[in-house]
Formats: C-alpha cells, sequence, structure tokens
C-alpha cells in the first residue's frame, strides 16, 4: 500500500524485489503511522522503530541483534539531546568533514520505501517454519475447506 502511495505521490515507479512475498488483503486496517501525512518519512521512521523494534516496544517484534540494532543506532541518534547533536557538528565542521550526522539525511525519498525490507524479510523468514507447520494442522485444514467456494 505504502509503495503504491509513493508512486502514485512522487510519479517515480518502485521497482519492488519482495512484492510477490508480502501481498496483504486490501480490507486489513492500515497504518495510522505510515498513512499519517501530517508527519515527515524521518518522523514516520522513529515511530515504528519505536513502536515494533526498540527493546521493550509495545508491540517487539522478533529480529536478530544486528538487524535490531542498525535501527537503533537510527532511532538513538534522533533522540540525542539538541546541543550534543551541535557538538558533534562543529566538530565534524572543526575537522572539515562534509557528511552529514543524521543519517536520514543520507536517505533519499525513495529510499524510505524500502528502509524496512530487511525487518520484513527477517519475519517472513521466521514465520515460513511456523506457517509450514500450521499448515499441516486439522484447523488450517477447515480453514481451507470454509474460504474455498
Amino acid at each position: 500500500m505504502t509503495k503504491r502511495k509513493w508512486k502514485q505521490d512522487s510519479g517515480m515507479d518502485v521497482v519492488d524485489p519482495l512484492s510477490d512475498y508480502f501481498v496483504l488483503n486490501a480490507e486489513l486496517p492500515q497504518s495510522s503511522i505510515v498513512n499519517n501525512d501530517q508527519l515527515s518519512n524521518e518522523q514516520k521512521a522513529i515511530s515504528l522503530i519505536e513502536k515494533y523494534i526498540a527493546v521493550g516496544a509495545q508491540y517487539e517484534v522478533n529480529l536478530s541483534f544486528d538487524t535490531r540494532m542498525d535501527y537503533i543506532k537510527l532511532l538513538h541518534h534522533c533522540q540525542q539531546p539538541q546541543q550534543q547533536q551541535q557538538q558533534q557538528q562543529q566538530q565534524l565542521q572543526n575537522e572539515k568533514q562534509s557528511q552529514p550526522t543524521n543519517p536520514f539525511d543520507l536517505i533519499s525519498p525513495s529510499d524510505f520505501v524500502f528502509l524496512f525490507d530487511p525487518v520484513l524479510t527477517e519475519m517472513f523468514r521466521l514465520m515460513r517454519c511456523s506457517y509450514s507447520r500450521f499448515a499441516t494442522t486439522t484447523a488450517y485444514r477447515n480453514y481451507v475447506e470454509y474460504v474455498r467456494p
């Protein structure tokens, strides 16, 4: 849904290598974070990290340490006090480095669409084994019989 919205808003086509893996019913509830036009891409990313990825998050998902830490680093950078960020920027200027200190500044608007694909891929990988076990249960067979016309 978000990738379609991006295409509609930007006029740019999004080539999504994972589109065949993540097909959701259009009638599912939509994210109040992702679909909030009042939030910037950076604010949406921060909100999603806080809600699903941060340790102890309300809806914390099962991720590897390395994957989780990649996103926690983004979150912690954005939560630094303003004074500390200004000191870091001053230090970088003194060292004549022109790299931006905010990692979100390095992410192009089109790349925000794919920012959480590593999380989706990892969750899909974890669910694959569970699904294959579930598909052999009586409950699943009953469900399939119920939904087939």
